[in-house]
């Protein structure tokens, strides 16, 4: 089984807004399945993605594990 994690990436607007996105590690994955959201500086930002994954990881996982578009065998592969 492969353990299911997330990753972070972040985009710096011109305004300095921070859009952080959250998507599979597992390179089989990552293109499935996102989550995004917005922080209003960088400081914030790098201090909130550990709660932001920590929160969204169960909640990506249980979509994911629901996907109909991803081969059930794929699927199975994972654990949280």
């Amino acid at each position: 089984m492969i353990k299911f994690t997330l990753t972070s990436s972040m985009v710096i607007g011109d305004s300095l807004e921070v859009n952080i996105c959250l998507k599979p590690s597992d390179s089989l994955i990552e293109n499935y399945i996102a989550t995004y959201k917005n922080f209003e500086n960088l400081e914030t930002a790098e201090a909130e993605i550990p709660a932001f994954i920590a929160e969204m990881t169960p909640i990506l996982f249980e979509q994911f594990q629901e996907m109909e578009n991803v081969a059930k065998a794929i699927r199975d592969r994972y654990e949280l």
